[in-house]
């Protein structure tokens, strides 16, 4: 169990590096440069969760990338409202 741990804190750790790019960075330019960035953040994310509950193969790395590009952009339609003020 602890080598998941210590493999989803790796993947913790570079999603708050790609939040805080985000902060600092304009918004991206094309669609494709926004995939990476939420790839980078909330497919971390949660990669990182299925790498706790001991999913690491090829097909839950895929599982966690496309399921973080929908909460990813999930969230960005949430915050949507907010951001244009």
């Amino acid at each position: 169990m602890l080598r998941h741990v210590s493999g989803a804190r790796a993947r913790l750790e570079a999603d708050i590096d790609a939040r805080e790019r985000e902060l600092e960075e304009p918004p991206p330019p094309t669609l494709a440069a926004l995939e990476q960035r939420l790839e980078a953040s909330s497919g971390e994310i949660t990669r990182a969760a299925l790498t706790v509950l001991g999913s690491t193969g090829v097909a839950a790395r895929e599982v966690g990338r496309r399921a973080g590009l929908v909460v990813g952009f999930a969230e960005l339609l949430r915050t949507l409202d907010v951001d244009l003020r």
